[in-house]
């Protein structure tokens, strides 16, 4: 399963030239996002793009965070202090839902590539 990370979900929107990237990399694969993403698109956005974003959404799976989502974010986050690679916690979250639901992110956030054992592609 590919999961889109807000910043992906973006780029889709803009119809931007980026969005190319983010399109080739799909395969024939269940495509999701986030709630966590999905928050910090809606943040971002006016109600017309809303309506794209509903729209969008409606044909997607939404993963949400639960408790093993939370239990694999605080280790991963953990091990980032440790080594020094503290990033945004709510990638953090995005990541742990992945990593609980075994799917590939694509993102354009190179921070994403800091966390061991993720599934991603960063743009």
């Amino acid at each position: 399963m590919y999961v889109l990370d807000s910043s992906a979900i973006i780029e889709l929107l803009a119809d931007a030239k980026r969005a190319e990237s983010v399109v080739k990399t799909l395969r024939d694969e269940p495509l999701a996002t986030t709630t966590i993403a999905l928050h910090e698109v809606l943040v971002t956005t006016t109600p017309i793009e809303q309506l794209r974003i509903n729209a969008l959404c409606g044909g997607i799976v939404l993963l949400a965070h639960d408790e093993r989502s939370a239990r694999i974010g605080a280790e991963v986050e953990t091990e980032l202090i440790k080594t020094g690679n503290k990033i945004n916690r709510t990638d953090i979250l995005v990541a742990a839902i992945c990593k609980a639901n075994n799917a590939h992110l694509i993102t354009f956030d190179k921070d994403f590539a800091k966390i061991k054992g993720l599934s991603v592609t960063v743009l």
